[in-house]
């Protein structure tokens, strides 16, 4: 492959005409790579020796050649002999076309002329110099690294350097640190951006429009045909206003296409020839009011109990990733906070209103991390995202567009939930997250520099809400944190019926736990003892009166002494448990 190497900040010309480009046309030269058109355009012309440079023009919409480039020369012979002698000649099969193309850039001086310089690579891991250099201006230097190749010279006060960046992506490429001093990006960044978005992938659409389709085709038809090229997760059929058909459909799919380039172009579906063509994303509409919302994307959020008002027990917990990202979404119109997380490559996401929040959502700061410690009064509303639920209608098909409430959330991929014919337990298994106890939500934020101050501009709105402090600068971290696998196993339901409790100091004790009066962390086998001693009216008493005031109970034990020195036989409980309740 022949490489040549342009100054960005000086162009290639002659001192009286300019620069002289070369237009060449190529109608399907989009079915080739852009290595591949690269690499045959400086085949072709590599016998003209003051070849300056080449350039694909790229459609940034679908990430491929336009059909056209330019190539640019030294000095107008060269220029005059390729336009005669390159006329109408084939390259790739396809006839090319060689118009005079009109320069930009404006002549400049003779002084500021560079020398043409060549490169041959005969080696992906190598760069060779080729051709007559002035050893007064020019000093190759060459670096080889695996799959990445630098290669700089400097000319007079200028540096230059040609870098490529993967062998399998190589165009022309080259920047001067005077573009860069005169504010402008230069080529080499101009041309990464357009082929690349934010996240690394080509730019390159994932929806494409079907034309010319038969009047009698289905979306179910289009989906399975286009699933050979990627996955499918909407097919539409398109309607004009008075909803007729105009057989032109639209296809989404869920990733970029790994080969465009094969999907692009003429398709034979139900028995018509069809065009099919990539087109721009289409941007989310949404049809109902409009919500005052925010959004803090968040670094780990993990589900527990606090055993205390500065002790936190973590059972489950989960790290944001690239693919897997946590988002914090306030929606205050709707007076909702929503939490997006993913377990075991599934898309989950909890809800819970303003006022259930137990108390005061704590805010707690050490440096660049924000700590939200979130106690509920009830567990949360739990979604989890079908991927493989499917949408129909007369005019489209959807797949994997659903929310589905769910009540369990499995801790392995091989959980299989079973039919169980005897009584339920309010027992939770041990392969499945425990939902309906985990009721303190604690949700870590480190933003990045770059999104610091957006971050804390969406705090201070929810300060507006009175969700977290207005200032913040005391906000220091206090809460300890302990993983439940590092405590001893609790007293669970079982474990408890054990002890031979009076049935109604059994239906109250559980009463009180399951509405999070009493976490079972809390409950040791001296508080169990004593309880079974205590008798039975007074042991109800205190029980019932947990209940009537809804406080929450750290210390069981403690609780039920100061309970007894301040009433004393004024707590018994005469009531007795209604005939008709039960305890299972």
């Amino acid at each position: 492959m022949i490489l040549s190497l342009l100054n960005s900040g000086r162009s290639c010309n002659s001192p009286s005409n300019g620069i002289f480009q070369w237009y060449f046309d190529s109608q399907h030269s989009t079915v080739f790579s852009i290595t591949a058109l690269v690499s045959n355009i400086l085949v072709a012309f590599q016998h003209y020796p003051t070849l300056c440079s080449t350039k694909i023009v790229m459609d940034t919409t679908i990430g491929l050649s336009r059909g056209f480039g330019f190539i640019e020369f030294s000095d107008e012979h060269t220029l005059l002999r390729a336009l005669k002698e390159m006329q109408d000649n084939r390259m790739m099969l396809n006839p090319i076309s060689t118009p005079m193309a009109r320069s930009k850039n404006k002549a400049k001086s003779a002084a500021s002329e560079i020398t043409t310089v060549f490169y041959q690579s005969t080696s992906p891991y190598c760069l060779r110099t080729r051709g007559a250099c002035s050893s007064n201006q020019i000093w190759p230097m060459e670096v080889r690294l695996q799959n990445k190749a630098f290669l700089s010279f400097q000319e007079e006060a200028y540096v230059y350097c040609l870098v490529i960046m993967s062998i399998e992506h190589v165009i022309d490429h080259s920047y001067s640190n005077n573009r860069s001093r005169n504010g402008r990006n230069n080529s080499f960044d101009n041309k990464q951006n357009q082929k690349h978005g934010r996240n690394g992938k080509e730019n390159v659409s994932k929806t494409i429009s079907v034309s010319k389709l038969h009047p009698q085709t289905l979306p179910d038809t289009l989906m399975n045909y286009f699933k050979r090229f990627g996955d499918c997760i909407e097919a539409s059929l398109n309607e004009d206003d008075d909803g007729n058909r105009l057989h032109v459909a639209t296809i989404i799919f869920r990733d970029i296409p790994k080969e465009p380039h094969k999907i692009a172009g003429q398709h034979k579906i139900d028995g018509r020839m069809t065009t099919v063509e990539f087109i721009r994303n289409k941007a989310y509409e949404y049809q109902g009011p409009k919500h005052d919302k925010s959004y803090l994307h968040a670094h780990s959020f993990s589900m527990g109990n606090m055993i205390a008002k500065d002790h936190f027990v973590e059972e489950w917990s989960t790290v944001a990733s690239y693919t897997s990202p946590i988002k914090y979404s306030l929606n205050y119109t709707m007076r909702r906070v929503i939490i997006f997380f993913s377990h075991l490559d599934q898309d989950y996401k909890v809800e819970y209103k303003f006022k259930d929040v137990f108390g005061n959502m704590v805010v707690e700061r050490e440096k660049d991390t924000t700590i939200f410690t979130i106690p509920l009064r009830h567990p949360g509303t739990y979604w989890m995202q079908n991927k493989d639920s499917v949408s129909t209608s007369a005019r489209s098909i959807k797949k994997g567009h659903k929310w589905e409430r769910v009540a369990l959330i499995p801790r392995t991929k091989n959980y299989h939930r079973q039919k169980s014919k005897t009584s339920i337990l309010p027992i939770t298994p041990s392969d499945v997250l425990d939902l309906g106890n985990w009721l303190v939500f604690r949700v870590v934020f480190r933003p990045s520099s770059r999104d610091a101050r957006i971050f804390e501009d969406n705090l201070q709105q929810a300060a507006d809400y009175n969700l977290v402090p207005r200032d913040l600068s005391q906000a220091k971290v206090f809460i300890r944190q302990t993983q439940g696998s590092d405590l001893p196993q609790p007293f669970g339901h079982k474990e408890r019926v054990e002890f031979g409790f009076d049935f109604d100091v059994l239906y109250l004790l559980e009463s009180a736990i399951s509405h999070h009066f009493i976490n079972e962390r809390n409950l040791t086998r001296e508080f169990l003892e004593k309880l079974k001693e205590l008798p039975k009216d007074v042991s109800k008493g205190i029980l019932q009166l947990i209940t009537t005031t809804k406080e929450r109970v750290w210390d069981p034990d403690r609780y039920f002494s100061d309970v007894w020195q301040k009433m004393g036989m004024k707590v018994i409980d005469k009531r007795t448990t209604p005939s008709h309740c039960a305890l299972l």
